[in-house]
Formats: C-alpha cells, structure tokens, sequence
C-alpha cells in the first residue's frame, strides 16, 4: 500500500508542475496527452500492487514485425 501512495504522491507532483502551465498556454493537446499517459501510469502500479500479471507487448510486436519482414 506504501508504494501506491508513493506513485500517486510522485504523478500528483507531475501533474502539478507540467500540467497547469500547459493549460495556462492553451495547450490542450499536451494536457490531454499527459493526463492520459498519467492515469494509464498509475493504473497499471495499482494493478501490478494488486498482483494482477500484465503481459508484456513485446512478443506480440516481435512476432508481428518478423511476419511483415518475411514477405
């Protein structure tokens, strides 16, 4: 529970520093963007802390660029 404290603690100080000046500039593409990339960072710490197995994409890109290279 410590470490999903901790990673909220670190995107909240993210959000804080990156994310208002950019809604400040009227950058919505980039507040858009990070809000996104953030809440997708902080759900997978919470379920890794909940013991939930994410696959790695890795194979699946792996195998599907050998297949277009075979061509």
């Amino acid at each position: 529970m410590l470490k999903i404290a901790f990673f909220i603690t670190i995107i909240t100080i993210f959000v804080f520093v990156d994310l208002i000046p950019a809604l400040r500039r009227r950058n919505i593409r980039y507040a858009a963007a990070f809000l996104a990339f953030s809440c997708l960072a902080l759900s997978i710490c919470i379920l890794t802390e909940l013991g939930v197995k994410i696959p790695s994409p890795a194979k699946p890109i792996k195998t599907a660029v050998d297949a277009l290279l075979r061509r």
